[in-house]
């Protein structure tokens, strides 16, 4: 896996923790989800049965990986410690029984305390509506849930120009996971060839979709390392569904597919799924674009991240 060298150590982000935001380089904002560059070179949209998709005429960024359940469970720590009043949480979150849960909440409230469940720290993060993937990049943006990059007091919040943290749009999603710049065509799947469905594994085509073997749930983000799309994605086919804040009558759109889905799911004509905003499953996680549109002024959400990133890939070395 390719490294960059974080120019903080821990000791500095705790203490920038306990601070006011402050100003970083706009190349911070991107490494922070180790942004994947999406380039502009004019491709039409690829027509499916349900629309046309990837028409994308600017370059940006999107994350490699999905969040992982030990990222989100800081944000649950930090927003949610004292009182829920989103339902941020989901108890099915701390099921590892009949359920595929992967973060605990103990306490009461006034005091919880969230965690990932040791084991699973780097799992995909799941049991999230689109409300809670939308709250969780105004928290990157700014520490709020409520606003930065979504004014979620409107009945459809839309994306602010200049964010640096936000869900993908639909458009920018299916780009990302089936265009290859090299060929200037879009391909099937969001690999290198046909998609297999297996456990985690070192083969280019390999990933977490239905396969006649249990267990069925979640395995870490990257489990798959060389399941590259052409743009260097991780994980867009299988694992968990993504929400993506383009929106879809009363509801937004999840993609992807799940580690419950059979191979046509991954597959591109397959993956245009309405959802109400507040659904939640099992199977529903997110991707976050870590797009440097401005120098922002990091909230303790972004920071946070910085430190847990550099963890993981500590670990992975």
């Amino acid at each position: 896996m390719h490294t960059r060298t974080f120019p903080f150590q821990s000791a500095a982000i705790t203490l920038v923790l306990v601070c006011a935001p402050i100003a970083l380089p706009r190349s911070v904002a991107a490494y922070l989800f180790e942004g994947v560059p999406i380039v502009a070179d004019g491709a039409a949209c690829d027509v499916q049965p349900q629309g046309c998709f990837g028409d994308v005429p600017y370059a940006y960024q999107i994350s490699r990986y999905e969040v992982t359940c030990t990222e989100y469970a800081e944000f649950l720590q930090d927003v949610a410690s004292a009182v829920d009043p989103h339902a941020l949480y989901d108890a099915r979150m701390s099921d590892t029984d009949g359920e595929v849960g992967c973060i605990s909440r103990n306490g009461s409230a006034g005091a919880y305390l969230y965690a990932a469940i040791p084991g699973r720290e780097d799992r995909a993060a799941n049991y999230i509506s689109w409300d809670g993937a939308a709250r969780y990049a105004n928290w990157l943006e700014t520490g709020s849930t409520e606003s930065g990059v979504y004014d979620m007091s409107h009945v459809t919040p839309e994306r602010e120009p200049g964010a640096s943290f936000f869900l993908p749009s639909e458009d920018e999603w299916y780009r990302a996971a089936y265009y290859d710049a090299a060929t200037q065509e879009y391909t099937d799947y969001p690999v290198a060839g046909t998609m297999t469905c297996s456990h985690p594994s070192p083969a280019i085509t390999a990933g977490n979709c239905f396969f006649p073997v249990s267990p069925f749930e979640p395995f870490d983000v990257g489990s798959y390392p060389n399941a590259e799309s052409a743009s260097g994605t991780l994980d867009q086919g299988g694992n968990v569904w993504e929400w993506v804040d383009t929106p879809y009558a009363d509801g937004r759109i999840i993609r992807g597919g799940s580690f419950q889905h059979d191979i046509s799911r991954p597959k591109r004509n397959f993956q245009h799924v309405p959802l109400d905003a507040d659904f939640r499953s099992g199977k529903t996680g997110l991707r976050v674009a870590p797009e440097p549109g401005r120098a922002p002024a990091l909230a303790a959400g972004a920071l946070t991240i910085a430190g847990l990133r550099r963890s993981r890939r500590g670990r992975r070395r």
